[in-house]
């Protein structure tokens, strides 16, 4: 560094020089050291009001003796981005407090910090690249987390934005675009049908008045059918839109790359913008355009429907519905990634959501709500489907949904208002008026029978018989009342479907005869040959 005399005496437009000459400076300086090189200045209290105005200096505290130290702003940001980059590199997003305060000895000239400067600590936290651990001595890298998924070929993106950022112009100009504008940027690089099939798939609508959410997740043939393609065709352009986000560049780097770009400064924008923060709300259209974006550029991401949360960074195989668990491997990775402010509100979100809905009592009150959602008496295998949809992540088989309805329609407890109604694997709500048979069918049919016999003393028509027993068993399939009619032993048949009860014969099943086994067949197809031709 070039040394004054003592004779040179700098003007106000001199002095302002020196001032920018500091500013370009790569390390952190006190105050002493600008007031020697300046020679003739203006007092130490005069020049330390002068560079804590001036927005490119970021103040540190005092040296080890005892003088106030400043740090160019750009120094300082180029610094983090290079910390970021290298732990993004090595897949390091773990660091003491003792390995960070190492780290920052290359930003001073000379000797080394006592502890970490909390300032520098403080800055780095605001855009991003740094956040609290779960532990007080531990830091983890948010920032460095991101970007280890992304491309190596969209790393040249992510390194010219962060340098451009270093100078804080730039860098406001950069933090102040909308990132959905970036996306809509992005997005104009593709044809519009692309677009509307990528968009749709990840339940993105988009409309002259912005995007929107649709509820479900349309299938590649209904695609196909609203577009007036084929399901393979519809598959096709998914993939390609895609392939253009993942993996090698191809034989035209620069023209993949000129795609991508929008994408990642979109990414890298909201991700400072976001101060670190690994999980989001989702649900939102906000939400679902981030997840959006950090699938363009590789990022993995879990999401939680249960908590209405996404967590950047976690594969989704790793959900499996069970909360208490999925924390349980978060962690016991050995990375151990996540801001412990994220981590807090995670464990208070989940605690949330277990007091609502106890582990042992999560999957039964799932089940109950898809029958709920249903709102009327469904099969089994229908509540599935219903499950399924709203609980996408949640891992269930059909087995478990009728194990799960069957245990609360017991007769001693019907939880949740779930009622058995008479019908093999349906079941509905005690407020939807419904309720559990008192008697099983066939003693059910006999009864009936054996009532309007008395009443009217003349065989009863199985048309009667139906819709007697429909009053015990609303949902009931016309072929079960016809098999528990002419196979029931407390009844005889008289001409054709009339029935007359048989004295003196307990209710109970008895062994048929091939032949009563077989007119009951008859009847059934017989019923089944009316039904279809009606």
């Amino acid at each position: 560094m070039p040394m004054r005399t003592e004779h040179d005496t700098p003007t106000d437009g001199e002095f302002l020089h020196e001032i920018n000459y500091f500013a370009g400076l790569n390390y952190a300086f006190d105050l002493v050291e600008l007031h020697n090189w300046c020679l003739v200045s203006p007092g130490l209290t005069d020049l330390l009001r002068l560079l804590e105005s001036d927005t490119r200096f970021v103040p540190l505290g005092s040296s080890g003796q005892g003088t106030q130290l400043f740090v160019p702003d750009k120094a300082l940001f180029i610094w983090w981005t290079r910390l970021t980059l290298n732990l993004s590199r090595s897949r390091t997003f773990r660091l003491t407090s003792v390995q960070l305060c190492l780290q920052m000895n290359s930003l001073l000239k000379e000797a080394s910090w006592p502890f970490l400067p909390k300032e520098i600590i403080n800055y780095g936290m605001h855009y991003g690249f740094v956040a609290q651990g779960r532990r007080e001595e531990e830091y983890v890298f948010p920032m460095s987390r991101i970007l280890s998924f992304v491309p190596v070929e969209s790393m040249s993106i992510v390194r010219e934005a962060l340098r451009r950022m270093a100078d804080s112009a730039q860098r406001k100009i950069y933090l102040d675009e909308p990132w959905r504008h970036l996306i809509r940027e992005g997005l104009a690089g593709f044809t519009p049908r692309d677009v509307e099939i990528a968009l749709l798939r990840e339940r993105i609508y988009d409309t002259e008045f912005g995007f929107s959410v649709i509820n479900n997740k349309p299938t590649l043939k209904e695609l196909g059918d609203r577009i007036g393609l084929t399901r393979e065709r519809v598959r096709q352009i998914e993939q390609r839109f895609w392939k253009d986000f993942t993996g090698d560049a191809g034989p035209r780097p620069h023209r993949v790359l000129l795609k991508r770009t929008p994408f990642v400064l979109a990414m890298v924008t909201e991700s400072i913008r976001r101060q670190g923060s690994l999980i989001f709300s989702t649900g939102t259209v906000t939400g679902s355009l981030y997840k959006f974006l950090l699938k363009c550029n590789n990022v993995p991401c879990l999401e939680l429907p249960a908590l209405k949360l996404g967590i950047l960074g976690v594969d989704d195989q790793q959900n499996t519905g069970d909360l208490t668990k999925l924390m349980t491997n978060l962690d016991l990775q050995g990375e151990d990634w996540l801001p412990g402010k994220d981590w807090d509100a995670l464990v208070t979100a989940i605690q949330a959501e277990l007091e609502r809905n106890p582990p042992h009592q999560t999957k039964i009150y799932k089940s109950y709500l898809a029958l709920k959602e249903l709102g009327k008496p469904a099969h089994y295998s229908a509540v599935y489907q219903q499950y399924q949809s709203m609980f996408p992540y949640d891992v269930i088989s059909m087995h478990q949904v009728h194990t799960n309805l069957s245990a609360c329609a017991t007769p001693d407890e019907e939880r949740y208002g779930i009622v058995w109604v008479g019908a093999k694997g349906y079941y509905a709500l005690k407020d939807w008026g419904y309720a559990r048979p008192s008697k099983p069918l066939f003693e059910t049919v006999a009864q009936v029978v054996k009532e309007k016999f008395d009443e009217t003393g003349l065989p009863v028509s199985l048309e009667v018989i139906a819709v007697e027993v429909g009053k015990h068993h609303p949902v009931l399939a016309n072929a079960s009342i016809i098999f528990a009619t002419h196979l029931n032993p407390a009844l005889l048949k008289i001409g054709k479907d009339h029935f007359i009860p048989i004295d003196g014969i307990k209710h109970e099943p008895a062994e048929l005869s091939e032949d009563q086994i077989d007119e009951a067949l008859r009847e059934f197809e017989i019923y089944r040959d009316t039904s279809r031709v009606s």
